[in-house]
């Protein structure tokens, strides 16, 4: 192997051993370090034959780590995986395993947090704080408007 071959291996490697990379993230990290493209493809196609690279167990991880700690919605998620370099038809099928009613109760949960916070504001104000909010936590419109008529119902 050539010393610049060696080289990048060993760079990986050590990227590896603290956390998973995407493909994208990897082939990105050794361009910037400097290594050249057939050294970043061979290194990348070892990596992957190890099994230390593969991208779909990289998303299902960060699906599953993003829905625990953020409650994130699908729409948002994608835009995560995307920013990673997740190929886009992969982070969709991985996202549609996701059920809907799980992605509703996620919307209540964030939105009965989040109305606690703003209980000092008028009820309009409320309400469009906390649609904008859940918009960019990437829920759906459709789910969205359902959750905030349940968590704000109308005043009678």
């Amino acid at each position: 192997m050539p010393d610049d071959l060696v080289e990048a291996k060993g760079y990986a490697l050590n990227l590896l051993s603290y956390r998973p990379y995407s493909v994208e993230e990897l082939r990105q990290r050794l361009r910037k370090k400097g290594f050249t493209e057939a050294a970043t493809g061979q290194v990348i196609a070892l990596m992957t034959d190890y099994g230390y690279l593969n991208d779909e167990a990289y998303a299902r991880r960060w699906i599953e780590i993003l829905l625990q700690r953020r409650g994130y919605g699908k729409r948002r998620l994608l835009q995560e995986l995307l920013s990673r370099g997740i190929k886009g038809s992969l982070a969709e099928s991985l996202l549609e395993e996701i059920p809907d009613s799980a992605e509703l109760d996620r919307a209540r949960a964030l939105a009965r947090r989040k109305v606690r916070s703003l209980a000092k504001s008028s009820r309009p104000k409320t309400y469009r704080r906390l649609a904008q909010y859940l918009t960019r936590q990437g829920f759906a419109p459709d789910i969205s408007r359902k959750v905030l008529e349940e968590v704000l119902p109308p005043r009678e």
